[in-house]
């Protein structure tokens, strides 16, 4: 037996008017629509999805973007700043933890696995 696909029906149907239809004239208010609160959303809506397409694909970089990478810049800068006048990782560490050794917190055990120093 051939594969054969039957097409896809087409129904119509034939109405007899009275009068001949006249489309309606477009209204000029559109306040019972909330037309304008329908373009707050369109916008939103196109904004929202412009953020999500990968950077290639944009104009400009999103407001977002923008922020985190000040953001990282002023970090960068102050940690520069901070660890300018230190020698080395060391002298870092117990800047910061001055009372606390790494050693003395973890030891590690066969089997790669970290577990606090028994006394």
């Amino acid at each position: 037996m051939p594969d054969y696909k039957r097409p896809r029906a087409i129904k119509k149907m034939m109405v007899e008017m009275d009068r001949p239809f006249v489309w309606p004239e477009e209204p000029t208010d559109l306040t019972p629509w909330d037309k304008e609160l329908y373009d707050k959303q369109e916008t939103f809506r196109k904004e929202a999805m412009e953020s999500r397409l990968p950077d290639a694909n944009r104009d400009e970089p999103s407001k977002h973007i923008e922020k985190v990478k000040e953001a990282e810049r002023n970090l960068m800068k102050k940690q520069r700043e901070e660890t300018s006048g230190i020698d080395s990782a060391s002298t870092f560490r117990e800047k910061q933890l001055p009372n606390v050794k790494i050693e003395d917190v973890y030891v590690r055990k066969p089997g790669g696995k970290r577990k606090p120093k028994d006394d």
